[in-house]
């Protein structure tokens, strides 16, 4: 019987009975596998079988309770969803009238690696069931912030410098345009539109209207700090509220607690104090991606569409530490970068096993384009290329 009767109450002349709809929620017996960059779909099925049209059915991270999907009165609901889950989630509900519903999740990243909670809700009653999504290739030595894996992608390093014409007038930048601080007192500079009046931040030299950047920033034991990317036509006079909605995708270290840059901040799961970020920006695909270079970790991605220039964005906040930007290695510079996926590995599919040993000489510096790849580059007249070596 899919309905439990209830009595609530007796009158004299009549009764007042509830009936309450019962069901369970099954989902699959195993983990879920997906590759990164690829596609995962997580299934959930009611029993016995009934129409989940007029249900709630939603997907949860487990650990948080955060939405990861939502479907209400009818319709996909995205006013509570995650950021990190927007725009790449998709109710696959053909079969809903059967109480058969899968969400389809697109371009996986290394953090969609979690326990999922689906449930459905039909009046009072409740059920759920828990999946576990397992993204192959992104533990241990490939972490690699790569994460739209493809046959064969371009990725460019790029040298940020620091521009002085934006630079807050407490703000002292070294000579070689690679450290920034705060300073005890005001320089004397012109108020060029350009230059943030207010706020302690300074933008990099270069623009970006396209293609994949890669930069790291040595962070140290700075209390406060933030760090990211903004579009050139930001205001730089006055207060300055950082959100993707203003213009700003940025990480900070605020208070002891770290945190995305929305509206309200966004908690970041940190379990090893970075000493070193790295940011990584994919302008085609929308993305915005902060490393912890010290437990090689992924912190957040901001997806988002792009328009214009993009430039690197950094605060030293009111204290003495510098920012420091991590040069490019000189066997880097200058060029773009084949990355090819071929093959495979044992228990890492997707990564190639044919290829050799990795290059001591280029995969032992601190930079973290090489160290995450571990990977082996061949030196060509005009382009490296980087293969991942299992």
């Amino acid at each position: 019987n899919r309905y439990m009767t209830v009595l609530i109450t007796q009158r004299p002349n009549f009764y007042i009975v509830l009936f309450i709809t019962q069901f369970t929620v099954t989902g699959p017996d195993h983990p879920i596998t997906a590759s990164l960059g690829g596609v995962a779909v997580l299934p959930c099925h009611l029993s016995p079988r009934m129409s989940a049209e007029n249900m709630e059915v939603g997907w949860l991270r487990s650990q948080d309770s955060a939405v990861v999907h939502l479907y209400r009165d009818g319709h996909d609901q995205y006013g509570e969803q995650m950021l990190e889950y927007r725009g790449r989630t998709e109710l696959l509900k053909d079969d809903i009238t059967n109480g058969r519903v899968s969400l389809r999740i697109r371009n996986v990243r290394p953090s969609d690696d979690v326990q999922y909670t689906c449930f459905f809700q039909s009046g009072v009653s409740y059920e759920e069931a828990l999946l576990e999504l397992q993204v192959a290739g992104h533990r241990g030595k490939n972490w690699a912030p790569y994460h739209q894996c493809t046959d064969s992608v371009t990725l460019s390093p790029v040298d940020v410098t620091l521009d002085p014409d934006t630079a807050n007038p407490y703000l002292v930048l070294s000579e070689d345009r690679k450290r920034v601080r705060f300073g005890d007192t005001r320089q004397d500079l012109p108020d060029n539109p350009e230059r943030f009046d207010t706020c302690s931040c300074v933008l990099g030299a270069e623009g970006f209207t396209g293609g994949r950047r890669y930069w790291e920033v040595e962070v140290g034991d700075k209390p406060e700090w933030e760090l990211g990317v903004c579009r050139e036509s930001v205001s730089r006079k006055g207060d300055i509220t950082l959100s993707p909605g203003n213009g700003y995708w940025a990480v900070q270290l605020w208070g002891g607690r770290y945190h995305a840059c929305t509206p309200p901040l966004t908690p970041l799961p940190v379990s090893v104090r970075p000493s070193r970020v790295g940011i990584f920006l994919d302008y085609e695909a929308g993305e915005v991606s902060f490393y912890n270079v010290t437990d090689r970790s992924h912190l957040f991605t901001f997806t988002d569409t792009f328009s214009g220039t993009l430039r690197p964005y950094f605060s030293p906040w009111l204290n003495a530490v510098p920012l420091i930007i991590c040069p490019v290695p000189a066997q880097m510079a200058g060029g773009d970068f084949s990355l090819e996926l071929a093959g495979e590995t044992e228990g890492t599919p997707g990564l190639g096993s044919k290829f050799p040993a990795p290059q001591k000489d280029l995969t032992e510096g601190s930079w973290l384009y090489l160290q995450a790849l571990f990977g082996t580059v061949f030196l060509s007249s005009n382009k490296p290329s980087v293969l991942l070596a299992g």
